[in-house]
């Protein structure tokens, strides 16, 4: 079975936001929300090569493929991502603290979990 990144990065090692929409079964605008990127940013080739737009989408494959060892699938992952609130940041969603900058933290918090920590 192939990884998500495996799925959604091409040849040159890009993320391609159209396919990474498609594999989560959402739209490009929606996936722009979530990543914290602009509609404009994401529908522009040269945008969305930039390596501040890429880092994004990377953070957000990142956090999906970890958070789905746990959750079962990268499905309920990128539920998960939108949708859980995280009671040690306050009730922010992994999403809210991307968009905000912040996805070390739910980096961090995603490994601290898988090494026993507490939620």
């Amino acid at each position: 079975m192939q990884t998500l990144s495996q799925l959604v990065v091409d040849e040159k090692g890009y993320i391609n936001p159209a396919i990474l929409a498609k594999t989560l079964h959402t739209t490009t605008q929606l996936l722009a929300a979530h990543a914290g990127i602009s509609v404009s940013t994401i529908s522009k080739k040269d945008r969305v090569l930039s390596v501040k737009t890429q880092q994004k989408l990377r953070d957000v494959i990142e956090i999906i493929s970890k958070a789905s060892y746990w959750s079962g699938s990268i499905f309920q992952a990128f539920a998960w991502y939108i949708s859980e609130p995280i009671p040690a940041f306050g009730g922010l969603t992994a999403e809210n603290l991307v968009v905000n900058g912040e996805a070390s933290i739910v980096k961090a918090y995603i490994e601290q979990l898988a090494l026993g920590g507490y939620a």
